[in-house]
């Protein structure tokens, strides 16, 4: 166990920590490993696997074998994984410790450096194991590793946390993100105390002067300190605390939708002030599933959003309770503070394809569509919706089932 984590029990940070972490850690499962041999950097099969289940819009290629598979990063690129062991490889090649039968060698569509910095990211943020850097092809037999593994990367990792790259990642749930949130209230960033737990594992964390300090690869750091044990949101999880920006070369913003990104965080929402409504706390919890399932559509400059969308906003934007009447079915949204979004029930049957549920208007003219635009941008960005159509009329659908525009 690291020492931050040591000093941070002593410290009775958190109330019950060591029964959490012995519950949680029950449910972890071994990760895979990512290697660096001269100049070209592999993964095994486990941590291929892993990034399958964990990143969203990851694509296996079709076929018997499904020998690749790419991944897309959020301002990062695509990085793919090719079969390497029986094709660039001889067949049965190993990689020392390696989990799963498979090779992959790891390409990034950025080059060098981003690639460079991805596979860092990996072993920083607990998803990989650092399987260290061979100068040729390694071999291991009973009597140790040949030639002997050097750092994975020269200054990223302290050789004296070494044995903390062990520590294997949390299983993903099977349709949902993580319990931990980050919430945006009038500008200024919390955290619960699921997410800081989760941040705790990552590489190089520390516990210093009652704040638990992450490290951001080349881009500085984020401070946590508890800020109070009040619920505010509804899908906040133990006490809530500051987070502050250290960060050079990125907003904490961008750097939090990053960990959204890799499954490490969920988003909780964007709020005027910590006084979130009552009925919205106790509002029943609807958790992001790992892919979003509801959809926004722009017609003729109109907003509308299906009830799988509008089931979610429910729990991540403050109600306007002086207009919003949930037993009559008048809702109305604030968002950031300055624009108010009523929302209509325009039809309980579909008049788009992937319309689930009923379809509500978000209204459309001149004075909120900036607004408007706003809240769609940030529903597709956290993943609230799949996609934001826009359509110049309604498409219709034909006797045969069949849709067209």
């Amino acid at each position: 166990m690291e020492t931050k984590t040591i000093a941070a029990a002593a410290a009775g940070l958190f109330l019950g920590a060591g029964l959490g972490a012995t519950v949680w850690w029950s449910t972890r499962v071994r990760r895979g490993h990512v290697y660096r041999v001269k100049d070209h950097y592999y993964a095994d099969q486990a941590l291929v696997d892993d990034l399958v289940r964990r990143l969203p819009g990851a694509q296996q290629r079709s076929g018997p074998e499904q020998r690749d598979v790419d991944v897309f990063l959020y301002r990062r690129g695509k990085v793919a994984f090719r079969r390497a062991d029986g094709v660039l490889l001889p067949t049965g090649v190993t990689l020392p410790n390696q989990v799963g039968t498979a090779i992959y060698w790891i390409d990034h569509a950025g080059g060098s450096a981003e690639l460079e910095d991805f596979v860092v990211l990996l072993v920083q943020y607990g998803l990989a194991e650092s399987g260290g850097a061979y100068p040729s092809w390694p071999t291991q037999t009973r009597e140790g590793v040949t030639p002997e593994p050097q750092p994975l990367h020269p200054t990223a990792f302290n050789p004296r946390l070494a044995s903390s790259w062990s520590d294997p990642p949390s299983k993903l749930p099977t349709k949902t993100r993580p319990k931990g949130h980050y919430f945006m209230v009038a500008g200024d960033y919390f955290a619960d105390e699921a997410m800081v737990t989760s941040l705790e594992w990552f590489h190089g964390t520390d516990y210093v002067n009652d704040r638990v300090v992450v490290p951001a690869w080349k881009r500085g750091s984020i401070q946590l300190a508890k800020h109070s044990g009040i619920h505010h949101f509804p899908e906040q999880e133990g006490p809530l605390f500051t987070i502050t920006p250290l960060l050079d070369q990125v907003t904490l913003e961008d750097f939090l939708v990053e960990l959204e990104h890799y499954n490490l965080v969920s988003w909780g929402g964007e709020w005027p002030d910590l006084q979130t409504d009552a009925q919205t706390r106790l509002m029943r919890r609807q958790p992001l599933p790992m892919n979003p399932d509801g959809h926004a559509v722009w017609v003729a400059g109109e907003l509308f959003v299906d009830e799988a969308a509008l089931g979610y906003m429910m729990t991540r934007l403050e109600l306007d309770y002086t207009t919003t009447r949930l037993d009559r079915g008048l809702i109305t949204f604030r968002w950031r503070s300055s624009t108010f979004i009523d929302v209509i029930l325009v039809d309980e049957k579909p008049r788009f394809e992937q319309q689930r549920g009923k379809l509500y208007s978000l209204g459309g003219n001149t004075r909120s569509r900036p607004g408007l635009e706003s809240l769609a941008s940030a529903l597709l960005l956290h993943r609230v919706v799949a996609e934001v159509q826009v359509l110049g009329r309604w498409p219709w659908r034909a006797r045969n089932g069949q849709w067209h525009s």
